[in-house]
């Protein structure tokens, strides 16, 4: 039931909570506001356009109020024109988005336009705007960069086609793994992830990133098997590429006991054309590295190629190598830092700086799994 008391109807509805009062102004027709939704809500009668017609009605919350940047007051005429005009025509909202806005259907939107006489966009500019908004940079071809995306592809950045983009992506328990991928990808694309559940291989729950990246990115389709000719030539793109390789596959192991104190700069994969083009061109460059050697046989369960090693255990060369590869791993970036301070401290209290360094790593590789084991239980308890 109702009551009418000049331009204001009280309205109440029996065996609900809902309640509210509209307001009528002289040239919109009712706008009623409703006080038990999940935020303040208002209903807009749009004008007739037949004698017989049966206006349609708009629901409008707060959220749209403020994205239209409009305040309801006494002196508020044509409302739902006010609203759907400034955002349609002025903010350029696409009829699809302003659909998904209202949770209605596009032809809804599009009848809703032509009601209150808002001139409609032709068909090709909207396509143009949805194309220009989704529009991905291209690569510019810079050999360094080109060099180093490469060495993560060869590494464990994989990649496909995903209808007209190219999908990187990239699966670890490591945080510095997964900022790394970020920093790289962000600026050409959106990055996402989800959370993974152990494999066979790994006890450890992990997170998945993906990028879709422009065509122009086709260059990281193919996993290299040998490093480039044009990448060995440079030396600057040499080690651009190997930055990124060992970012990927490398290891710095810093180890101090009573007897012994060292550091090793390690390399193992199962890309043995890979090594041994790493291993020559350092060799060229003067740098004492042993012969790639193999370490394991393809077993075809953890490894379906055999698993190859290649390193120096030479601290000052550990050193230079690391200054000429610009890493961008962080948890190897922190352990070259913390090296190069043993080596000017001359090991001062290497063990406990080695155990601390270990502890949080450690620490940070568990709350990363935890968050992933989180998220995936989560997800698995809405399905």
């Amino acid at each position: 039931m109702f009551f009418y008391c000049a331009n204001v109807f009280l309205i109440f509805f029996t065996g609900s909570d809902v309640f509210g009062f509209c307001l009528k102004t002289e040239k919109q027709n009712f706008i009623m506001r409703v006080s038990n939704a999940s935020e303040e809500t208002f209903i807009l009668t749009l004008p007739r356009v037949y004698e017989k017609d049966n206006p349609p009605k708009i629901l409008v919350s707060k959220t749209i109020l403020n994205l239209a940047e409009i305040k309801i007051s006494k002196e508020t005429n044509n409302l739902a024109f006010e609203i759907l005009n400034k955002l349609y025509s002025n903010k350029k909202m696409s009829q699809s988005e302003l659909a998904k806005l209202f949770r209605v259907q596009t032809d809804t939107i599009r009848n809703w336009l032509k009601r209150l006489n808002i001139n409609l966009r032709p068909r090709y500019d909207e396509v143009s705007r949805l194309l220009s908004k989704h529009k991905k940079p291209k690569f510019l071809g810079k050999f360094d960069e080109k060099a180093y995306f490469l060495g993560l592809r060869t590494g464990d950045i994989h990649a496909q086609r995903h209808g007209r983009n190219i999908r990187v992506s990239v699966t670890s328990t490591h945080p510095a793994m997964t900022n790394l991928f970020r920093e790289t990808f962000s600026k050409y694309g959106e990055v996402k992830k989800y959370s993974k559940k152990p494999t066979t291989k790994s006890n450890f729950y992990a997170w998945s990133l993906y990028c879709d990246l422009d065509n122009s990115f086709d260059f990281m389709l193919v996993k290299p098997k040998e490093i480039p000719e044009y990448i060995l030539k440079q030396n600057k793109s040499f080690f651009s590429f190997l930055s990124a390789y060992f970012d990927c596959e490398g290891c710095i192991s810093i180890y101090a006991n009573k007897n012994r104190r060292n550091a090793q700069w390690i390399l193992k994969s199962c890309d043995k054309q890979i090594l041994f083009g790493i291993f020559k061109k350092m060799k060229e460059s003067e740098f004492d590295l042993s012969s790639p050697k193999k370490v394991k046989e393809a077993d075809f369960e953890n490894y379906n190629k055999d698993y190859w090693f290649l390193g120096t255990g030479i601290k000052s060369q550990i050193l230079t190598i690391t200054k000429k590869t610009k890493l961008r791993h962080q948890e190897k970036i922190e352990k070259t830092k913390l090296l190069s301070k043993l080596e000017k401290t001359n090991w001062k209290d290497s063990e406990e700086n080695i155990l601390s360094f270990r502890k949080k790593i450690s620490k940070a590789r568990y709350f990363f799994c935890k968050t992933a084991a989180d998220d995936f239980a989560i997800k698995k308890q809405n399905h």
